[in-house]
């Protein structure tokens, strides 16, 4: 999962790992492999993972295989993507956006101007049940 977002009480930013981890609200690791979501609740982390399969023992986190708990679910998923703010000049290495001037726009992607997160939804009854961020990329959904 090579994208990773870290919410911070004052920032957010795309590194390798958290800058001030103590300061850390949310966290959203994802790929094509899967995303991880974290969120701080008072002392302690909630969580979940979209995604495939992985060979790690989960059970001393609590989690639950949602297809066995959920044997008769039937989930639409609907591929789709969001442009993120700002919009990289030539020559900077920041995006710049009008409406979020005090946020220090930085994505670890290598392209000028827009910057879109692509995503699957899962639905059930038109619900949205789960969301798995896919990738980042500099171009829109279509040209993808």
């Amino acid at each position: 999962m090579p994208f990773r977002m870290w919410e911070h009480v004052s920032h957010i930013e795309f590194a390798d790992a958290p800058g001030e981890p103590e300061f850390l609200q949310r966290a959203e690791i994802f790929g094509k492999g899967g995303h991880l979501s974290l969120r701080r609740d008072a002392g302690r982390w909630l969580w979940h993972y979209v995604g495939q399969k992985i060979d790690v023992s989960m059970n001393d986190f609590g989690a639950k295989d949602f297809w066995a708990a959920h044997p008769g679910c039937t989930l639409r998923r609907y591929e789709e993507s969001v442009i993120l703010w700002g919009e990289r000049k030539e020559g900077h290495n920041l995006w710049f956006d009008d409406r979020a001037a005090a946020a220090r726009l930085v994505y670890p992607v290598n392209a000028n101007g827009r910057v879109y997160l692509h995503f699957w939804r899962y639905t059930e009854h038109g619900q949205t049940a789960f969301v798995w961020y896919r990738e980042l990329s500099n171009q829109p959904l279509q040209e993808h």
